[in-house]
């Protein structure tokens, strides 16, 4: 009786050990990285219409790079550097071309460097805190198109 006794918890030791490794497994899956991306532009969407104030990071103002560590961190609890130009060097860089929902999409300008960053939500939209006067607001991409593009999902 002793020898099933022991088998038993060996067995049990080996399932939870499986029942580990699939989940970890699990958590880099790409309906993983899909779920956090509908969560960051779900979360960026709620942000719409609140002001712009320089150096705010929410929940009732933002500037461009607090809406981003903010959306971020509150709903894929990522930690994003504080400012746009820590920002630009996080995740991986990416076409503009092949934008997934939820990159984070960037200006440059060779007199400031990376100055602006915004969250694209997709089908050539983004969520933006544009500047001072202005509210966070849903931007066409158009004429004022982004120098880069990083994937931190």
């Amino acid at each position: 009786m002793k020898l099933s006794h022991r088998f038993m918890k060996v067995l049990v030791i080996v399932a939870l050990a499986i029942a580990g490794i699939q989940m970890l497994a699990a958590q880099n899956t790409p309906v993983n990285a899909s779920s956090r991306s509908q969560s960051i532009v779900r979360l960026a969407k709620r942000q719409l219409g609140k002001p712009y104030i320089w150096a705010a990071t929410g929940p009732y103002a933002f500037d461009c790079s607090g809406l981003a560590q903010y959306v971020y961190q509150h709903a894929a609890h990522i930690s994003l550097p504080r400012t746009t130009f820590q920002q630009v060097n996080v995740g991986r860089r990416v076409s503009l071309r092949h934008l997934h929902p939820g990159d984070l999409l960037f200006w440059y300008s060779r007199w400031e460097g990376y100055y602006h960053v915004a969250i694209y939500i997709g089908h050539n939209w983004y969520i933006q805190a544009p500047e001072p006067g202005q509210r966070v607001k849903r931007t066409k991409l158009s004429w004022w198109y982004p120098s880069a593009a990083r994937r931190v999902i």
